[in-house]
């Protein structure tokens, strides 16, 4: 499930049952990470994020990585689950915008010194303009992006993880 969000709150559980036989160990942690992404493919209009993203949380536990991919003004939450292979794909409808879909492929590349590199992968189904007050936008036409986003270590938090952004856009967590 995503939940678009400046201010989060998230938890993520420690239930062991069906982990991988020897899942990647990885060396960073659950905190706030500064976030870059670079563009591989991109045939969207308007594209995809790009550059420096800002910052975001990254919560670990023994059953995955939550990361905030970067969509917009802000970040969508995945969960990439150990049981998955540390991957996550998708379909949906957009909200508000339904005769409209994005398939989302996410897949862990590398998780060591406090640096995670996940791949992004959207392929995009525009049948209609979205409402402009729809909660999510569309590309003007069906589309491919295809990212790497690199997460570097800024600070850590604990779990439960609460994520604060002050008006300046300042983000602490407690």
């Amino acid at each position: 499930m995503r939940i678009l969000a400046l201010t989060a709150l998230a938890l993520l559980g420690c239930n062991n049952a069906g982990l991988p036989a020897s899942p990647p160990t990885g060396d960073t942690q659950s905190g706030l990470y500064q976030v870059t992404v670079e563009t591989n493919a991109d045939d969207c209009t308007p594209p995809a994020v790009a550059g420096d993203a800002g910052t975001t949380l990254l919560s670990r536990a023994a059953s995955g990585i939550e990361v905030g991919i970067p969509e917009g003004p802000g970040f969508a939450r995945y969960d990439l689950a150990a049981r998955s292979n540390f991957a996550f794909d998708g379909s949906r409808p957009l909200q508000g915008c339904p005769a409209n879909a994005v398939r989302e492929a996410l897949q862990l590349l590398s998780d060591q010194n406090d640096t995670l590199q996940v791949s992004a992968i959207e392929d995009w189904t525009v049948n209609a303009p979205c409402a402009p007050d729809a909660l999510e936008t569309a590309p003007a036409q069906t589309c491919h992006a295809d990212r790497t986003i690199t997460y570097r270590f800024l600070t850590a938090c604990t779990n439960p993880v609460r994520v604060n952004v002050d008006f300046s856009g300042h983000v602490t967590c407690d």
